[in-house]
């Protein structure tokens, strides 16, 4: 009976052993699945810190690129709206300018009827010729050439206009007007103002192309910019798209290792309590064998 116990308890004590070394290596291998899990979730935050560091970093050079795109469109819109302003101005000038030339020019046609009728009145006697210039420049060149002013309705603001006014109120008077080499010297004057009127005409001209050439190459500078700042805020948008996903990848993983760590966690607890129910039985068994071998 005695040598029965014995041997009932060697293999308890086998069993256990070997139980317990079972349970020391289960509790190992959950216990270094969930340090590593763990090991992973705190590598997992400093990545995402990383990335969101990254991020907004990348956020801040975004919304100074958008910045800067607002500025450089803006003064490329405002670059040609002064650009067009600036050529409706020019071709107004020029309108102007050249609707004054050719006013002028017909005028001085209307006066140099005087040359005409002065050289067909060299055969008649003086008191004849001073009649017929009289009556011509009151009753026909004069009323011509007003006519003539008058619908072409020069602009009072312009250089020319007071000069047109002074060969009306000489024209105006007979003493004036009766003199041939005055007249001739009238025509001289306009023509004098039609040479620095097309001459300003080629000044206007050469300043517009010059303002175009500086519009030009402004131009060039902000479609070059704001092609960059596009470009830029392309890219800056992409690893911002980019950074997100892996941040939340990454977030995804640690809610995955989270359960995983429970999960784990609740095993070896599980384990730890068979085993320590085990043990408990064990030894109580072998207590009771140990007070029966006594007792025989």
């Amino acid at each position: 009976m005695l040598e029965d116990e014995n041997d009932a308890q060697a293999d308890a004590d086998a069993a256990w052993t070997q139980e317990d070394g079972e349970c020391e290596d289960q509790a190992t291998q959950l216990q270094g699945e969930i340090d590593d899990a763990n090991s992973q979730i705190d590598q997992n935050n400093v990545n995402i810190g990383i990335l969101t560091s990254a991020i907004a970093g990348s956020q801040a050079s975004l919304d100074d690129a958008n910045d800067k795109l607002v500025t450089s469109t803006n003064a490329l819109q405002n670059l040609v709206d002064a650009r067009e302003a600036e050529h409706a101005t020019f071709l107004q000038n020029v309108a102007d300018i050249s609707a004054t030339i050719t006013a002028l020019q017909q005028g001085k046609d209307i006066l140099s009827q005087l040359e005409t009728s002065d050289e067909s009145s060299e055969e008649e006697s003086s008191q004849e010729e001073g009649a017929f210039m009289q009556k011509k420049v009151k009753n026909t060149v004069f009323s011509q050439f007003t006519s003539h002013i008058s619908a072409a309705k020069l602009k009072k603001s312009t250089k020319y206009h007071g000069f047109v006014t002074a060969l009306l109120t000489m024209l105006n008077k007979q003493e004036i007007v009766a003199d041939q080499g005055l007249v001739d010297q009238i025509i001289h004057l306009i023509e004098s103002l039609v040479d620095q009127l097309s001459a300003e005409l080629t000044t206007l001209a050469a300043n517009e192309n010059d303002a175009q050439l500086i519009f030009e190459t402004q131009q060039t500078f902000l479609s070059s910019d704001i092609a960059a700042l596009n470009s830029q805020i392309a890219d800056l948008q992409s690893d911002i798209t980019d950074k997100s996903a892996q941040s939340a990848d990454l977030t995804a993983d640690n809610a995955n290792l989270d359960v995983q760590v429970q999960n784990k966690s609740q095993e070896l607890a599980d384990s730890q309590q068979t085993c320590s129910d085990d043990q408990n039985a064990y030894e109580t068994t072998s207590e009771t064998r140990l007070f029966i071998n006594f007792l025989l």
